[in-house]
């Protein structure tokens, strides 16, 4: 008689590499819009004639809707599902890259920016959660560190491509660096089409038998779920957060956040433009070992987050 496994003891299969490729090729989709944003930015100031305020709203347009999407998309994923939610954000990727491609004013860019921003938040919240969700215990942190991984080899080849495009794309080079992101997002879609929804979202909502038929067809007919109702029962609220258990926590993850990424964003979102105003004759190298430097980082936590505890790393 087969053994009776859990969700989080089932051994890693192909559904689970799947899941990790489908969840992560939406971070590098992430990773590619936002390093498009300097070259792209240095180009076309000059074309659309953007003075210094429209200029710092376009830089900043895709983070203040990153922001704006993290904090509502995983409340509205707690209700609609995960699977709806996380093919709507890639198609929004595609229109958005695209529409990009046709602005003729700093306004229409800046729009456009922010609705994709909210698209990249949407999917910070929706793929670490459904990632997190069908992974094994046993590889959950690799596989939800490679998240970030893959968001960095998506900055890091945007650097490329827009460097490329710089050079061959004509006088309309921004406009293909920026719509050039419809790519990626179009073979991601590809790949989240058809995914099943978590069990874990299923029996919240009381869709067991659904639940059921998902664990069979992908995980196995030995994975029960009976763990998936105590997750159930279980009840919380957000000002748990801020309890004695968690404000500890969250204030020290979010402050190293805070730290990383409010430097990183300021520097690189200008950095061609910072690079050459100092004197740097090639800004493409500049540029590119800012973001080598941050993939070598990635690549080392990803390789000592099942190694090293987390409160020692």
């Amino acid at each position: 008689m087969s053994k009776i496994l859990t969700m989080d003891d089932v051994p890693l299969n192909k559904f689970h590499k799947r899941v990790a490729v489908f969840t992560s090729g939406g971070f590098f989709c992430d990773g590619y819009i936002l390093g498009l944003t300097g070259i792209a930015l240095a180009l076309l100031v000059p074309d659309l004639n953007v003075n210094p305020f429209w200029e710092g709203m376009i830089a900043s347009s895709a983070l203040i809707g990153l922001f704006i999407g993290g904090l509502i998309f995983g409340w509205v994923t707690d209700r609609i599902g995960r699977q709806v939610a996380f093919v709507i954000d890639l198609a929004a990727f595609i229109v958005v890259s695209i529409l990009q491609f046709f602005v003729t004013d700093a306004i229409q860019l800046f729009i456009l920016r922010l609705i994709m921003g909210i698209a990249i938040g949407a999917d910070y919240a929706i793929a670490p959660a459904l990632l997190s969700e069908f992974s094994p215990r046993r590889v959950r942190g690799m596989f939800l560190a490679w998240l970030n991984a893959s968001w960095t080899i998506g900055f890091v080849v945007a650097v490329f491509v827009s460097f490329l495009m710089q050079h061959y794309g004509g006088a309309d080079a921004w406009r293909w660096i920026l719509a050039s992101s419809a790519v990626p997002a179009l073979i991601v879609l590809g790949l989240r089409l058809g995914a099943p929804e978590s069990p874990r979202w299923l029996v919240k909502q009381g869709r067991v038998e659904e639940a059921k038929r998902i664990i069979h067809d992908y995980l196995g007919p030995n994975v029960a779920i009976d763990d998936l109702f105590v997750e159930k029962d279980t009840k919380t609220h957000y000002r748990e957060l801020f309890t004695k258990k968690w404000r500890k926590r969250i204030a020290v993850g979010g402050g190293f956040w805070f730290c990383q990424v409010t430097p990183y964003f300021a520097i690189l979102t200008f950095g061609p433009l910072v690079l050459s105003q100092v004197g740097i004759q090639n800004e493409f190298a500049g540029t590119l070992a800012m973001n080598l430097v941050l993939l070598i980082g990635a690549m080392v936590g990803l390789w000592i987050v099942d190694r090293v505890p987390r409160n020692n790393s």
